[in-house]
């Protein structure tokens, strides 16, 4: 008979700890069969305890402050930051998979029982817990994270260390690591360096920006049928609001309970919309890649991202572009205002740079009838990023929608307009608005339609664009050199609460698109896993008789 050893060794970073044994086991086996499917499962099991003592390592050593071998009497102190926290993550968890699996529970506990992984003691205290939306208290997560073999623990320690990757890097890391280094070289893509070198290293959540830059994720609710029922009932149909929206989802004959999903609390994210989300059926989740197309509103290229000056949030047209609640019941108004040229007032010195043009400067001509409508302001003013260039900068103005309802949350309009005035002689605006204003680049519809644009379906969709705004600027105050660079600031993710909800959402999402990165990011620090006769030999042995 032959015996499999696999002795393996998880090295600590170069931070002068000891190896530390983790495991070391052996199997009997009986045929070349069973050997090979021994060797799998060893090979497996051995996997998952190097992954998670290289997840533990870095929460210890690094977010926590811990020794390593501490990890599970820090875990026990149910006083302890780190078990609060991977409390909180446990439960992010289980109530995402709730929504997969209202049985969750019995799921859970049929494997376990199955796999004959805990005691008869530990199976009592889970049996408490038991029972459908039902979820496991304190007592049972104790228990359940504490082994491993039921898998609790690799996934609780790896929502913590997403959590602190996307959200809480300092400078020094993220200028020092593979990612940014190879990310700004020369051999880097255009796209991988552009996207970096708008993003400001100070910022703590510079790798969560990174991942909305790169991965283009929105929040999706979708209804979608061919049937031909609800095309000869919602052909003529026209969406504006949650109740309309709603009304073709649960109307459809074949009604599941995908097509009837929400967003739960746990989970729920903030938009530009005052529409109530909570009861906005269709939820589809946080979907990567919404911007394939790159036409209009779901255009996720640095161009457009970069003159964008506000979060989109609402009803997807045929065109891709999106209309929030707000927008649509405000339609009439909407289409009423112009675009206003600005001015440089007659007092302005000509002699001020960049960096000293103010708002008060500068006079916005709107026409009396968009006045009637609208109020107009200077929201923000970019001094040109161009260093020689001393005397031109991007004023934004905002035009604001008048309403006497005061939940809406999307009632503006942004536009550009770059003034030079380099030859005071010769002030220049880009664009030229005519004196008499212009009309908005696109008309704000009453509705939208659920009929597609080629007849073959019925097609909703309410769309959340989950992105950084181009809004900061950084001035050196050694050069006086300005530059500008994306932030969840003035977003309506910028709370800790919110980018937490995200840095979860975003890992089960996809796990293993940000776990490599993750994993790749702590390994250039120094956190290595080396195994220690990392080929299985298989030696000739003879099992002694009884």
């Amino acid at each position: 008979m032959k015996k499999i050893r696999k002795s393996l060794w998880v090295l600590a970073p170069v931070l002068g700890l000891s190896a530390i044994s983790l495991i070391s086991c052996s199997y009997n086996v009986e045929s070349p069969q069973r050997i090979e499917e021994d060797k799998k499962l060893q090979d497996k099991i051995v996997a998952r305890y190097v992954d998670n003592a290289f997840v533990e390592t870095i929460l210890a050593q690094k977010v926590y402050k811990f020794k390593p071998s501490d990890i599970k009497a820090n875990f026990n102190d149910t006083n302890s930051a780190f078990f609060k926290e991977a409390q909180q993550a446990f439960n992010f968890y289980q109530n995402y998979q709730l929504k997969q699996d209202q049985n969750f529970t019995y799921t859970t506990y049929s494997k376990l029982l199955k796999d004959q992984v805990l005691n008869s003691n530990d199976l009592k205290v889970l049996q408490k817990d038991l029972g459908s939306g039902s979820k496991f208290e304190t007592p049972a997560f104790k228990i359940l994270y504490n082994n491993l073999e039921t898998g609790i623990a690799e996934i609780v320690n790896k929502l913590l260390l997403v959590k602190f990757f996307l959200l809480n890097q300092d400078s020094k890391d993220i200028k020092d690591s593979k990612i940014y280094k190879d990310g700004t070289s020369d051999k880097a893509s255009y796209t991988t360096k552009n996207i970096l070198e708008s993003l400001d290293t100070n910022e703590k959540d510079f790798f969560l920006m990174k991942l909305l830059l790169e991965k283009q994720p929105a929040q999706v609710w979708k209804f979608e049928s061919t049937n031909t029922i609800d095309l000869a009932t919602f052909a003529a149909t026209q969406i504006n609001d949650a109740d309309s929206f709603n009304a073709i989802v649960l109307a459809d004959a074949a009604l599941d309970s995908k097509t009837t999903q929400k967003e739960e609390n746990f989970e729920f994210l903030n938009a530009n919309d005052s529409i109530d989300l909570h009861n906005l059926y269709g939820y589809q989740g946080i979907l990567y890649n919404q911007g394939v197309s790159s036409r209009n509103d779901l255009d996720y290229s640095l161009t457009h991202l970069k003159n964008d000056f506000k979060i989109r949030s609402g009803f997807l047209d045929d065109s891709n572009r999106i209309f929030s609640q707000d927008q649509l019941s405000l339609y009439s108004k909407w289409n009423q205002v112009k675009l206003a040229p600005i001015k440089l007032k007659s007092t302005f010195d000509t002699n001020k740079e960049k960096e000293a043009l103010l708002a008060t400067d500068i006079d916005i001509e709107a026409d009396s009838n968009s006045l009637q409508n609208a109020t107009y302001s200077v929201e923000k003013i970019y001094p040109s990023l161009i260093t020689s260039n001393k005397k031109s900068a991007d004023v934004v103005v905002k035009i604001t929608i008048k309403s006497d309802n005061q939940k809406i949350k999307d009632n503006s309009y942004f536009y550009k307009v770059m003034i030079d005035w380099n030859n005071k002689d010769n002030i220049t605006y880009t664009p030229q608005i005519n004196k008499d204003g212009e009309k908005l680049p696109q008309e704000v519809p009453a509705s939208i339609v659920s009929l597609s644009s080629d007849a073959s379906k019925i097609s909703i969709s309410y769309v959340n664009k989950i992105v950084p705004l181009f809004d900061k600027v950084v001035t050196d105050e050694k050069t006086k050199e300005t530059k500008r660079y994306f932030s969840l600031d003035n977003t309506p993710w910028s709370s800790l609460e919110q980018q937490e909800i995200l840095a979860f959402s975003l890992f089960l999402a996809d796990q293993n698109l940000i776990f490599n990165d993750v994993k790749s990011y702590f390994e250039n620090m120094g956190y290595k896993i080396n195994v220690k006769d990392s080929v299985i030999k298989l030696d000739d042995t003879k099992d002694e008789k009884k």
